[in-house]
């Protein structure tokens, strides 16, 4: 998990250079006038091409890596059946190619909003929403032991870790944001750093809540309780 929170933050710190290093081509190299601001952000330039690209190949990067693990929890959860993760790989899957799609279209449309903006991120609201479900009927839906003293440190401990573990914030927060994309208002992109799947930023913070909850709460069941049926 430490590796893979690591490779996201790695991602998001180039994603973070490509944009800061267009924002500087924008603003300081053509910030002679508002109109070569405007006309720097807008024009089919090499550096604008290039921020594109770039913030895609790392948004897939941390996708893999982010989704991944939240299938393998999937997964493991489920006592390791196949049948629960194959419809999340393929949404993954489908995530991916969108969202190489929607970059293309924005490359050879002046950068408007494209249709395929919302098809790649339905796909991601559905490879999420996929896995949380089922993470938190599993853990609804599964005996927790007891300690041995009173009900409540079991309820206690169950919250935590169906929080911990279903990635619930993630999941409200891509719902939040392919609604103001389905609405096509421009407000979307006040959501777009924070659910959006090139923002993988927030991918790492879910993820650093699972570690984060696993240490602090001692009472977080392994993955070895999860086999039997």
């Amino acid at each position: 998990m430490s590796i893979v929170i690591g490779i996201i933050y790695v991602m998001a710190t180039i994603s973070l250079a490509f944009s800061w290093s267009f924002t500087r081509y924008a603003f300081i190299k053509n910030g002679e006038t508002f109109w070569t601001v405007y006309q720097a952000l807008i024009n089919h330039s090499r550096s604008l091409v290039a921020t594109r690209v770039g913030m895609t190949v790392t948004s897939c990067i941390g996708t893999i890596f982010a989704d991944a693990t939240l299938i393998w929890r999937c997964f493991v959860l489920w006592g390791r059946r196949w049948t629960t993760i194959v419809p999340p790989i393929v949404l993954l899957i489908c995530t991916i190619t969108f969202k190489i799609i929607e970059t293309h279209g924005r490359l050879h449309d002046n950068f408007e909003h494209t249709p395929w903006l919302m098809v790649y991120v339905s796909f991601a609201m559905a490879t999420a929403l996929w896995c949380t479900v089922l993470i938190t009927y599993r853990l609804i839906t599964s005996p927790l032991e007891k300690d041995g003293t009173e009900d409540g440190p079991s309820l206690y401990h169950r919250t935590v870790e169906l929080f911990v573990e279903s990635a619930i914030v993630y999941s409200v927060g891509l719902i939040l944001y392919a609604v103001f994309v389905a609405r096509t208002e421009w407000t979307y992109y006040y959501l777009e750093p924070v659910a959006e799947i090139s923002g993988v930023h927030f991918r790492s913070i879910s993820l650093r809540l699972i570690l984060t909850g696993m240490f602090a709460n001692r009472q977080l069941r392994p993955p070895s309780s999860w086999d039997a049926s």
